[in-house]
């Protein structure tokens, strides 16, 4: 669940994942072997974007404006703290009520 959260902290930074024949080569390779990513024209953050380069080359590098990405940054924030809580319920014999819910 972890990993999940961190993937969504990168999607926020950086954008979607470039196509697998893409991810790890220099903007220069890509140019040169004519490779084109279909999904960045799609996949436009709604609210605008920046432009942050993903150092690894797996991200398009269209990442949210500062404002959404707080949004997203609590989102996850929430749910992590929903996926703690209820991980610490599992562990106690707590019986779970509607009003847990």
């Amino acid at each position: 669940m972890i990993a999940l959260f961190l993937e969504m902290e990168e999607l926020a930074d950086h954008g979607i994942t470039l196509p697998p024949n893409m991810q790890g080569l220099t903007d220069e390779q890509i140019e040169e072997l004519k490779l084109k990513d279909e999904w960045a024209e799609r996949c436009q953050p709604s609210g605008g974007h920046t432009q942050k380069k993903d150092k690894i080359g797996r991200r398009n590098g269209i990442g949210k404006t500062s404002s959404c990405h707080l949004i997203h940054h609590k989102s996850l924030l929430t749910g992590s703290l929903a996926y703690l809580y209820s991980s610490s319920l599992t562990t106690t014999t707590t019986t779970i009520l509607q009003p847990f819910v």
